[in-house]
Protein backbone atom coordinates (compact mmCIF):
# COMPACT_ATOMS: atom_id res chain seq x y z
CA UNK A 1 0.00 0.00 0.00
CA UNK A 2 2.87 2.40 0.57
CA UNK A 3 4.90 1.16 -2.56
CA UNK A 4 1.54 2.67 -4.53
CA UNK A 5 1.14 5.79 -2.87
CA UNK A 6 5.15 6.53 -3.45
CA UNK A 7 4.32 5.58 -6.73
CA UNK A 8 1.45 7.76 -7.06
CA UNK A 9 3.54 10.55 -5.53
CA UNK A 10 1.33 10.58 -2.63
CA UNK A 11 3.59 10.06 -0.27
CA UNK A 12 7.87 10.51 -0.34
CA UNK A 13 8.98 7.31 1.07
CA UNK A 14 7.76 3.94 2.72
CA UNK A 15 7.75 4.57 6.29
CA UNK A 16 7.71 0.77 6.46
CA UNK A 17 10.97 0.07 5.12
CA UNK A 18 12.87 1.39 7.68
CA UNK A 19 11.41 -0.66 10.18
CA UNK A 20 13.57 -4.05 11.15
CA UNK A 21 12.78 -7.15 9.84
CA UNK A 22 11.13 -9.58 11.81
CA UNK A 23 13.08 -12.54 12.72
CA UNK A 24 10.47 -14.96 12.17
CA UNK A 25 11.54 -18.86 13.69
CA UNK A 26 10.44 -21.32 11.02
CA UNK A 27 7.96 -24.77 12.29
CA UNK A 28 10.69 -27.53 11.68
CA UNK A 29 8.54 -30.00 9.85
CA UNK A 30 7.69 -33.39 10.84
CA UNK A 31 9.08 -35.74 8.33
CA UNK A 32 7.38 -39.66 8.60
CA UNK A 33 9.60 -42.64 8.43
CA UNK A 34 8.19 -45.46 6.61
CA UNK A 35 6.08 -47.30 9.16
CA UNK A 36 4.25 -43.93 10.18
CA UNK A 37 3.49 -43.75 6.38
CA UNK A 38 2.33 -46.74 5.82
CA UNK A 39 -0.07 -46.70 8.86
CA UNK A 40 -1.45 -43.00 7.99
CA UNK A 41 -2.41 -44.89 4.91
CA UNK A 42 -3.91 -47.69 6.24
CA UNK A 43 -6.14 -45.11 7.91
CA UNK A 44 -7.21 -43.49 4.91
CA UNK A 45 -8.35 -46.58 3.76
CA UNK A 46 -12.24 -47.51 2.88
CA UNK A 47 -13.46 -44.61 4.48
CA UNK A 48 -17.05 -44.06 3.00
CA UNK A 49 -17.48 -40.62 3.98
CA UNK A 50 -14.29 -39.18 2.93
CA UNK A 51 -14.01 -42.13 -0.53
CA UNK A 52 -11.24 -39.55 -2.19
CA UNK A 53 -8.91 -39.82 0.99
CA UNK A 54 -6.57 -42.95 0.19
CA UNK A 55 -6.15 -41.10 -3.55
CA UNK A 56 -5.38 -37.93 -1.68
CA UNK A 57 -3.08 -38.83 1.10
CA UNK A 58 -1.25 -41.15 -1.70
CA UNK A 59 -0.87 -38.35 -3.64
CA UNK A 60 0.94 -36.02 -1.65
CA UNK A 61 3.03 -38.38 -0.49
CA UNK A 62 4.36 -39.40 -3.38
CA UNK A 63 4.23 -36.01 -5.69
CA UNK A 64 5.30 -33.78 -3.17
CA UNK A 65 2.05 -31.41 -4.22
CA UNK A 66 1.16 -28.72 -1.82
CA UNK A 67 -1.92 -29.67 -0.20
CA UNK A 68 -4.28 -27.07 -1.53
CA UNK A 69 -3.23 -24.94 -3.85
CA UNK A 70 -2.35 -28.10 -6.12
CA UNK A 71 -3.44 -31.49 -5.19
CA UNK A 72 -6.84 -30.40 -4.81
CA UNK A 73 -6.45 -28.44 -8.15
CA UNK A 74 -5.69 -31.55 -10.37
CA UNK A 75 -7.80 -32.23 -13.26
CA UNK A 76 -8.34 -35.96 -14.74
CA UNK A 77 -6.34 -34.40 -17.91
CA UNK A 78 -3.19 -33.50 -15.15
CA UNK A 79 -2.87 -37.23 -14.47
CA UNK A 80 -1.42 -39.24 -17.33
CA UNK A 81 -1.94 -42.74 -16.70
CA UNK A 82 -0.07 -43.89 -19.55
CA UNK A 83 2.75 -42.15 -19.57
CA UNK A 84 2.70 -41.93 -15.81
CA UNK A 85 2.98 -38.70 -15.19
CA UNK A 86 0.98 -35.88 -13.34
CA UNK A 87 1.08 -32.44 -14.25
CA UNK A 88 0.69 -29.87 -11.01
CA UNK A 89 -0.22 -26.72 -11.15
CA UNK A 90 -0.35 -24.06 -8.38
CA UNK A 91 -4.03 -22.19 -7.73
CA UNK A 92 -2.14 -18.87 -7.10
CA UNK A 93 -0.54 -18.73 -10.80
CA UNK A 94 -4.07 -19.90 -12.47
CA UNK A 95 -4.91 -16.42 -13.40
CA UNK A 96 -1.86 -16.01 -15.73
CA UNK A 97 -1.65 -17.22 -19.00
CA UNK A 98 1.55 -18.41 -18.57
CA UNK A 99 1.33 -20.63 -15.88
CA UNK A 100 4.47 -22.43 -14.59
CA UNK A 101 3.67 -26.17 -14.30
CA UNK A 102 5.61 -29.14 -13.67
CA UNK A 103 5.43 -32.78 -14.10
CA UNK A 104 6.53 -35.18 -11.85
CA UNK A 105 6.52 -39.15 -12.28
CA UNK A 106 4.19 -41.84 -11.21
CA UNK A 107 5.74 -44.10 -8.87
CA UNK A 108 4.19 -47.43 -8.70
CA UNK A 109 1.86 -46.42 -5.96
CA UNK A 110 0.90 -43.36 -7.01
CA UNK A 111 0.10 -45.16 -10.93
CA UNK A 112 -1.59 -48.03 -8.72
CA UNK A 113 -3.86 -46.07 -6.92
CA UNK A 114 -4.76 -43.36 -9.59
CA UNK A 115 -5.56 -46.16 -11.13
CA UNK A 116 -8.06 -47.85 -9.03
CA UNK A 117 -9.41 -44.59 -8.31
CA UNK A 118 -9.71 -43.41 -12.07
CA UNK A 119 -11.81 -46.69 -12.67
CA UNK A 120 -14.25 -45.85 -9.85
CA UNK A 121 -14.55 -42.16 -10.32
CA UNK A 122 -13.64 -40.67 -13.68
CA UNK A 123 -16.57 -41.77 -16.04
CA UNK A 124 -19.15 -40.60 -12.98
CA UNK A 125 -21.43 -38.86 -13.87
CA UNK A 126 -22.82 -35.56 -12.01
CA UNK A 127 -26.63 -34.23 -12.61
CA UNK A 128 -25.33 -35.60 -16.22
CA UNK A 129 -21.78 -34.24 -16.45
CA UNK A 130 -18.27 -35.35 -15.59
CA UNK A 131 -16.32 -33.79 -13.04
CA UNK A 132 -13.64 -32.31 -14.19
CA UNK A 133 -11.37 -32.51 -11.18
CA UNK A 134 -9.72 -35.86 -9.34
CA UNK A 135 -10.58 -34.88 -6.01
CA UNK A 136 -14.40 -33.70 -6.06
CA UNK A 137 -17.70 -34.20 -4.19
CA UNK A 138 -19.70 -36.88 -4.63
CA UNK A 139 -22.78 -35.70 -2.73
CA UNK A 140 -24.69 -32.72 -2.37
CA UNK A 141 -23.40 -30.45 1.19
CA UNK A 142 -24.60 -27.39 1.95
CA UNK A 143 -22.28 -25.33 -0.05
CA UNK A 144 -21.42 -27.76 -2.77
CA UNK A 145 -22.80 -29.67 -5.43
CA UNK A 146 -21.71 -33.55 -6.61
CA UNK A 147 -19.06 -33.09 -9.13
CA UNK A 148 -17.41 -29.92 -7.54
CA UNK A 149 -14.01 -29.46 -6.74
CA UNK A 150 -13.31 -30.38 -2.86
CA UNK A 151 -12.18 -27.34 -1.03
CA UNK A 152 -10.75 -29.26 1.78
CA UNK A 153 -10.08 -32.69 2.77
CA UNK A 154 -9.83 -32.64 6.90
CA UNK A 155 -10.32 -36.64 7.31
CA UNK A 156 -6.47 -36.76 7.03
CA UNK A 157 -6.16 -34.82 9.89
CA UNK A 158 -8.15 -37.42 11.82
CA UNK A 159 -6.72 -40.40 10.05
CA UNK A 160 -3.63 -38.84 11.59
CA UNK A 161 -4.95 -38.97 14.64
CA UNK A 162 -6.05 -42.29 14.44
CA UNK A 163 -2.62 -43.54 13.09
CA UNK A 164 -1.00 -41.89 16.44
CA UNK A 165 0.77 -39.71 14.02
CA UNK A 166 3.34 -36.99 16.37
CA UNK A 167 0.42 -34.34 17.64
CA UNK A 168 2.51 -31.63 15.73
CA UNK A 169 1.97 -33.14 12.46
CA UNK A 170 0.45 -31.18 9.79
CA UNK A 171 -0.65 -32.51 5.82
CA UNK A 172 2.32 -30.02 4.30
CA UNK A 173 4.97 -31.95 6.05
CA UNK A 174 4.03 -34.83 3.40
CA UNK A 175 5.54 -32.21 0.81
CA UNK A 176 8.80 -31.53 3.64
CA UNK A 177 9.01 -35.87 3.45
CA UNK A 178 8.78 -36.35 -0.31
CA UNK A 179 12.12 -34.32 -0.93
CA UNK A 180 14.09 -35.63 1.46
CA UNK A 181 13.19 -39.39 0.66
CA UNK A 182 14.59 -38.59 -2.68
CA UNK A 183 17.56 -36.71 -1.44
CA UNK A 184 18.51 -39.58 1.25
CA UNK A 185 17.56 -41.92 -1.90
CA UNK A 186 20.71 -40.33 -3.77
CA UNK A 187 18.92 -38.47 -6.16
CA UNK A 188 20.45 -35.23 -8.28
CA UNK A 189 19.06 -32.64 -6.02
CA UNK A 190 18.22 -30.39 -9.30
CA UNK A 191 16.19 -32.90 -10.52
CA UNK A 192 14.73 -32.68 -6.90
CA UNK A 193 14.23 -29.32 -7.25
CA UNK A 194 12.51 -29.24 -10.31
CA UNK A 195 9.80 -31.80 -9.38
CA UNK A 196 9.27 -29.51 -6.17
CA UNK A 197 8.73 -26.86 -8.27
CA UNK A 198 11.35 -24.84 -6.82
CA UNK A 199 12.74 -21.20 -7.91
CA UNK A 200 16.37 -21.92 -6.62
CA UNK A 201 18.41 -24.76 -4.96
CA UNK A 202 18.30 -23.11 -1.92
CA UNK A 203 14.66 -23.72 -1.18
CA UNK A 204 15.43 -27.12 -2.13
CA UNK A 205 17.87 -27.10 0.93
CA UNK A 206 15.73 -25.89 3.09
CA UNK A 207 12.99 -28.54 2.11
CA UNK A 208 15.20 -31.79 2.93
CA UNK A 209 15.67 -32.60 6.21
CA UNK A 210 18.18 -35.64 7.24
CA UNK A 211 16.88 -38.34 9.72
CA UNK A 212 19.15 -39.60 12.15
CA UNK A 213 18.73 -42.78 10.96
CA UNK A 214 20.67 -42.50 7.76
CA UNK A 215 23.31 -41.15 9.28
CA UNK A 216 24.40 -44.07 11.00
CA UNK A 217 26.55 -45.18 7.92
CA UNK A 218 29.09 -42.71 8.50
CA UNK A 219 30.03 -43.96 11.84
CA UNK A 220 31.55 -47.10 9.16
CA UNK A 221 34.46 -44.52 8.29
CA UNK A 222 36.23 -44.03 11.57
CA UNK A 223 39.78 -44.52 12.26
CA UNK A 224 40.53 -48.39 12.88
CA UNK A 225 42.72 -48.15 16.52
CA UNK A 226 42.95 -50.24 18.98
CA UNK A 227 44.02 -49.64 22.59
CA UNK A 228 48.27 -50.68 22.59
CA UNK A 229 48.10 -51.17 18.36
CA UNK A 230 50.14 -48.44 17.52
CA UNK A 231 54.19 -48.30 17.87
CA UNK A 232 54.88 -44.96 19.55
CA UNK A 233 58.40 -44.65 18.38
CA UNK A 234 61.89 -45.27 20.13
CA UNK A 235 62.90 -42.32 22.29
CA UNK A 236 66.13 -41.82 20.84
CA UNK A 237 64.25 -41.21 17.79
CA UNK A 238 61.72 -39.33 18.62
Amino acid sequence: MFERAVADEIMDANPVRRAPTPIVKRRPPVILDDKQAARLLDECRDRPRSPMLFAYAVTLLETGARSKSEALWLRWADVDLDAGWVTLRSSFRRQNKDEETRHVPMTPLLQRTLQAHANRYRECRYNGKRSPWVFHHTRRGPKAEPGDRLKSIPALAKAAERAGLPEDWVPPDLRHRRATSWIEAGQDVSLVKDAMGHADIQMTNWYTHIRREHLKPLADHGLDYEDGSAEMGTRTGT
